[in-house]
């Protein structure tokens, strides 16, 4: 007799067995098979005439595996064959319509589950699995991060699904609009991972992880972002993201780590300003208080009328047709090298040291989200970043000379 002791043991071995096997297919086809015998047994492994034709035995475990580690040993798989097999993608939604065709051909064959199988991709597999990982029980991310995996499941999909954007992008563009509900449903889940509470540290990654999707979401796609109350929790990430930068770090991490945290939600925000009009007025009100623009434009006012070389500006100075496209290169203000209105600690004073940052995208990213949200308006960004600071935006739109 078999105790419920040995069946745990059975089983835990099994899930070992499994995640063992599939880390050391992950392993054999990391990066692009450069030694012929990589390159062969990549041919093997993907390879419809090959004799274990290992792509039939990874898209059979995908559909049916209930073990979370091996589900994630499995799509991490995924993702490494996505960035070293071309047409991978064809080749797994080939094999999902012969496993599909199968199934029809038994006669105890259940009907719902034949015609499940009939519309499944791997985008679909991926977005259910995402789905089934988010909304299943225990309430996501779970209690134990050693054991629920699903937190790291959602994250590995969501770069998956961006690496077949960028790796294959006709082959996923063309099942895009054939399956226009999974996209929506995808969307969905989204607007669900954003709105999750940031108190456990997997749920933040997750959410963050989300932003590289964000970023070459369609235009439209902003108003149903802004309609679902998601501009407030991406505010959210980016304070979060500059407080590590400024204030945990202190700023003196200006690497390439701070870099690749900081730039998708910077990215993102600037996108969806110049998308959508009611998300760039959300962000501009949070990082530029309305009720502080009375003392802004009066000390804006003092500080051009204690400048002989210039006239008395009002609020008309920040809406003038003319003001974006003055070149500034003799009309600058020494009392504004810095900013007029950025109180050290408040969120504008910290996306303002970002201008200054010695990684070069990271200022670059920065500078062009307060660009937006000035409008463009060349004599407002230089009120509300200083001169200092906005000097390298204002070369790079022609509106100063930069010594070279």
């Amino acid at each position: 007799t078999i105790t419920k002791k040995s069946k745990m043991n059975i089983r835990n071995a099994r899930n070992e067995m499994g995640k063992n096997s599939c880390v050391a297919l992950f392993h054999s086809t990391y990066g692009e098979a450069i030694e012929p015998i990589c390159k062969k047994s990549l041919g093997e492994l993907t390879s419809p005439s090959s004799k274990i034709y290992g792509i039939r035995i990874i898209v059979r475990l995908l559909i049916s595996s209930s073990y979370t580690q091996v589900t994630l040993a499995l799509i991490k798989l995924v993702h490494n064959l996505v960035g070293s097999v071309s047409g991978i993608m064809n080749i797994i939604d080939s094999e999902l319509k012969i496993l599909a065709h199968s199934e029809n051909e038994k006669e105890d064959q259940n009907t719902q589950l034949t015609t499940s199988l009939v519309e499944t991709n791997l985008i679909t597999i991926l977005v259910s699995t995402l789905a089934w990982s988010i909304r299943s029980l225990p309430p996501f991310p779970g209690k134990n991060s050693s054991l629920d995996r699903r937190s790291e499941i959602a994250i590995e999909i969501v770069r998956v699904l961006f690496a077949l954007q960028h790796k294959h992008n006709t082959s996923y563009k063309k099942v895009n609009d054939s399956n226009p509900e999974v996209m929506t449903q995808l969307g969905v889940l989204i607007v669900d991972i954003l709105h999750l509470p940031n108190k456990d540290k997997r749920v933040y990654e997750c959410k963050v992880s989300v932003l590289i999707l964000l970023m070459d979401a369609p235009k439209e796609f902003s108003q149903f972002l802004y309609s679902n109350h998601c501009v407030e929790p991406l505010l959210t990430i980016l304070w979060l993201q500059l407080n590590e930068i400024t204030v945990e770090k202190e700023g003196m991490v200006q690497g390439q780590s701070s870099a690749a945290s900081i730039l998708p939600i910077l990215i993102l925000l600037n996108k969806l300003s110049q998308a959508n009009k009611l998300i760039h007025a959300k962000i501009k009100e949070a990082i530029f208080p309305p009720e502080r623009d009375g003392e802004l434009l009066a000390n804006y006012k003092r500080n051009q009328n204690s400048n002989k070389s210039e006239t008395s500006y009002t609020s008309s100075a920040f809406t003038s047709p003319s003001a974006s496209s003055t070149n500034l290169s003799n009309n600058t203000n020494p009392n504004n090298m810095n900013p007029i209105d950025a109180p050290r600690g408040t969120l504008r004073w910290k996306l303002i040291q970002l201008m200054t940052w010695t990684e070069s995208n990271v200022k670059r990213c920065a500078s062009e989200l307060l660009w937006t949200l000035c409008n463009g308006n060349s004599k407002e960004f230089v009120a509300r970043t200083g001169f200092g600071n906005a000097v390298h935006m204002l070369g790079i739109r022609g509106l100063v000379n930069i010594p070279k």
